[in-house]
This record gives C-alpha cells, sequence and structure tokens, in this order.
C-alpha cells in the first residue's frame, strides 16, 4: 500500500463510503444536465413565474392609475368634460365631412 492509502480496515471501508457517497452526487449531476425535457420544463416554469410576477406588477400599477384618474374626475369634472365633449365634437364634424365627400 502506499504512504496516503489507510492502512485499516476501519478507514477503507470509511473511504469507500465517501467515494460512493460522492460518486453518486456526480452520477445524478450528470443525469440531471442530461436529462434535456426536465431542464426545458424548468426553464418554462421559471419564465412563467416571472411573466406572472411582471403581469401582477404591471396590474397593480394600471389599477393605481384608474384610481388616481377617477379621483381627479371626481375632484375636478369640467375638464373631464369639456375633454369629452371635444371629443364628440370633432368625432361629429368628421362623420359630417365624410358623408359630405361622398
Amino acid at each position: 500500500m502506499t504512504a496516503t492509502a489507510p492502512t485499516d480496515v476501519a478507514a477503507l471501508r470509511e473511504e469507500i463510503l465517501t467515494t460512493r457517497a460522492a460518486l453518486g452526487q456526480t452520477v445524478e449531476a450528470l443525469t440531471a444536465k442530461a436529462d434535456i425535457r426536465a431542464r426545458a420544463a424548468r426553464t418554462a416554469n421559471e419564465a412563467t413565474e416571472r411573466v406572472g410576477q411582471l403581469v401582477s406588477v404591471q396590474a397593480d400599477r394600471a389599477s393605481a392609475a384608474v384610481r388616481r384618474a377617477g379621483s381627479s374626475v371626481r375632484q375636478r369634472p369640467a375638464p373631464w368634460i369639456g375633454a369629452g365633449l371635444a371629443v364628440a365634437g370633432a368625432t361629429a364634424a368628421l362623420l359630417v365631412w365624410a358623408r359630405g365627400r361622398s
């Protein structure tokens, strides 16, 4: 035996157990790397989670914007009424002009 190898049976058994555990971990890691379907599914799940989080954040922002706009309309309705009337008037004028051309 070499100078670095254990000489008693208990030490040899311990070294064998340690080597087997390391080999098992290596095999598991290689199997996980080789399993393309599982890796693709994991990547897809991660992407789905990220998109869900982004959608949630954007929905919260949109909800807050709607609340702010509603509050603005309730506090000062005159500018919003004026804007609505302007849009309605422009639409009516466009329709009259379009009918006059045909």
